[in-house]
């Protein structure tokens, strides 16, 4: 048998917006009751020595942009909106690293929000890979009223009909344990939402994780878990294995970019 040759990716975070009033309570659990943040959101952009190219996370659509910052605006506060500079739309990101959506081969998203999903048409050549848990949870979630499962801002209603009718034969649904391609992986996390996983990549480096399960490095290196979670005990869990990690990332957290100077992580 011919030896199995290691693949190495190459990953940078960058930023495709971020909330301007975030309450401290949504951000870690029973605490920080009179502090608001502001709270970026971060994408990640994949390069492997054999030349493919993945995604974590697409931005929101700008479309889609008034009615995101409505619905927060009501159940937020009404000076909580998502803000996207022109540098930071998913277009000018993928220019950034010298890319078209044309280039990309794999399109992760965690968890399933209007500000992860927003651009997934863009990709038409993509895999587009999704928590089976999530996509399942999503059709079939036995608590349609709960707040945190408003079903528009989960899929905006062109980007559904899109996965649907034009990109169904291009779905990879995620098991637990995944292997998306050589190097990179998944694995369910949950916490945060159904559909909530962390995206795994081979480097030089070490391993590389990123998930939306800690919003910010507080989390799992303070120990102060997210307040917006929806399991406290999947919580814990992924913390203890994001841990493990040569290179965490918090899909959150505008200290990756002072971390990791230009977002270059790996």
């Amino acid at each position: 048998m011919p030896e199995e040759i290691a693949v190495n990716w190459h990953v940078r975070a960058m930023k495709v917006g971020h909330w301007t009033t975030v309450p401290g309570p949504e951000l870690f659990w029973m605490s920080n009751w009179d502090e608001w943040r502001q709270v970026s959101v971060l994408m990640l952009v994949a390069r492997s020595d054999d030349g493919r190219v993945a995604l974590v996370n697409t931005g929101p659509g700008q479309d889609y942009l008034p009615f995101m910052n409505a619905h927060w605006a009501r159940v937020v506060r009404e000076d909580c909106s998502f803000d996207v500079a022109p540098e930071q739309r998913v277009e000018a990101i993928l220019a950034a690293n010298e890319l078209t959506p044309s280039d990309v081969d794999y399109v992760i998203c965690t968890p399933f929000q209007a500000y992860t999903v927003g651009n997934l048409p863009l990709f038409h050549n993509a895999r587009i890979c999704l928590s089976r848990r999530g996509w399942e949870f999503f059709f079939q979630n036995p608590y349609p009223n709960h707040p945190h499962d408003f079903r528009p801002m989960v899929f905006p209603p062109r980007v559904l009909e899109w996965l649907v009718y034009e990109a169904h034969d291009r779905i990879e649904l995620l098991d637990d344990e995944h292997e998306v391609a050589a190097g990179l992986s998944t694995y369910f996390t949950g916490g945060h939402h159904r559909a909530s996983i962390a995206a795994q990549f081979a480097t030089a480096r070490g391993t590389v994780v990123a998930s939306d399960t800690a919003f910010l490095y507080e989390n799992v290196e303070q120990d102060k878990i997210l307040g917006i979670n929806e399991s406290m005990y999947e919580t814990l869990d992924a913390y203890a294995r994001f841990r493990r990690a040569d290179h965490f990332v918090p899909l959150c957290d505008a200290q990756v970019l002072e971390r990791y100077p230009d977002g270059v992580i790996a």
